[in-house]
């Protein structure tokens, strides 16, 4: 059992891993601007540990926070001293639950169950369910509370302003659920472009080709599941991105493919994100996507395998 929890302070961005008895891990903690560290953190009183600050004044740390865990409803403060000297800190709260990956620029949890808009819990990047009127049905039953079916003829989910993504060389990862219908081969699960058109700079990062899931980065680099995938059954899904392992595609939390890819060469614009859309004229472009979509999230960082797998407990 794992459980997760939530952090509140500083706007770290954390993920948290707390094993039932065990210890509290908190790997890849960002801060920007002027939470750059001078000095290791403190963790709970206890040493320090050693912060690498890379390109763009982005930190990234890794380290135990407690040997004895964190009781469900309680918290741990770590404690930090910033450029100037100020001493700061933040707390992560210690909730019952599955793990928590945190540090989502994008979070889907496509819950509404009614309406044409679907809220990003993490930022500002709200969905809107097309064609007005005809779009995407809600569905129970999910991996999370709702889902979206997409009819594979002309449904899809629009959104915009991932500047991120349209960085080159910037890392990157999508995840999410999905289930397909018998005869469903070919359709993108998610699609991403430049333009609002859906075309310009443009590619399916992850797709369904010739019943395999399908992962994709620029310049065109693709990564397959290992196996074609059963119908009426939910898979998740992450496609991550960084210049040191390359292009990754994890199912069900299991690393299935990889390919080398030093460079992301992006589109220089703030992207635009679609769910089961398909225009004509991008690159790995497959179909309109027939099936069930649910919890997409969409991250401006690499993630790891653990939590590739993580996620995949979350709604298992």
């Amino acid at each position: 059992m794992v459980k997760g929890g939530s952090v509140s302070g500083s706007s770290a961005e954390v993920t948290l891993v707390n094993s039932s008895g065990g210890r509290i891990i908190i790997s890849d903690v960002s801060f920007f601007g002027d939470f750059v560290f001078s000095q290791n953190f403190k963790l709970n009183g206890s040493s320090s540990f050693p912060v690498t600050v890379s390109a763009g004044s982005e930190l990234y740390f890794s380290g135990i926070v407690s040997e004895n865990g964190c009781a469900n409803g309680g918290s741990i403060g770590i404690s930090y001293t910033d450029v100037f000297g100020i001493a700061r800190s933040f707390k992560v709260n210690c909730n019952s639950g599955s793990s928590v990956v945190y540090g989502a620029i994008a979070h889907y949890m496509l819950d509404e169950g009614t309406g044409e808009t679907t809220k990003d819990s993490r930022g500002s990047h709200d969905g809107t369910l097309l064609p007005s009127g005809s779009g995407p049905v809600w569905q129970s039953a999910c991996p999370s509370e709702k889902c979206l079916q997409f009819d594979g003829l002309e449904d899809y989910v629009s959104s915009s302003g991932f500047s991120s993504l349209g960085t080159s060389n910037k890392p990157y990862s999508f995840s999410g659920w999905f289930k397909a219908p018998a005869g469903e081969t070919n359709g993108n699960i998610i699609h991403m472009s430049s333009l609002s058109s859906g075309l310009g700079w443009c590619l399916p990062p992850i797709a369904l080709y010739n019943g395999k899931i399908r992962g994709m980065s620029w310049p065109t680099t693709y990564v397959y599941s290992q196996n074609a995938i059963s119908p009426e059954t939910w898979y998740h899904f992450v496609n991550a991105w960084d210049s040191k392992n390359g292009l990754r595609l994890f199912v069900n939390g299991k690393l299935e493919g990889t390919a080398p890819q030093p460079a992301y060469t992006a589109s220089g614009y703030s992207n635009y994100i679609w769910l089961a859309f398909t225009p004509s004229g991008c690159a790995g472009n497959t179909a309109w996507f027939l099936g069930q979509i649910d919890e997409i999230k969409i991250f401006d960082r690499s993630l790891s395998s653990f939590e590739a797998c993580s996620l995949c407990k979350e709604h298992a």
